[in-house]
């Protein structure tokens, strides 16, 4: 369907994904625009690398800025509330988005400050 896009996470309408399946993406063809939803002190305190903030109390109105066909992974600090964005995301029309499983607190790659 989607080559590394398809839909092979635990849930139908988006993928949930590990650490090591983001950092593939990130070095594929098609880089996926990742999204942090957590508050901005959250991500002043460490970021993956290139992440948008978009804090999840005002995602839906910035979600009129995104391109709907581009890939996009979400992550927060646990997975929970990136979860909710993604499932916005899919209702929204977006066709490629993913949720990365456990958050920051999985993530082992670089992280900004």
């Amino acid at each position: 369907m989607f080559g590394l896009w398809g839909k092979k996470g635990s849930n139908d309408a988006w993928d949930e994904i590990s650490s090591r399946e983001l950092r593939t993406r990130m070095a594929g063809k098609e880089v996926p625009i990742i999204i942090d939803v957590r508050e901005g002190y959250e991500y002043e305190q460490g970021h993956i690398p290139g992440a948008r903030l978009m804090p999840l109390g005002s995602f839906v109105r910035k979600l009129v800025t995104l391109e709907k066909s581009a890939p996009y992974v979400l992550v927060c600090a646990s997975g929970s509330r990136s979860r909710r964005a993604a499932g916005v995301m899919v209702k929204a029309g977006f066709t490629k988005v993913a949720n990365l499983r456990a958050g920051m607190m999985e993530w082992d790659g670089k992280v900004e400050r």
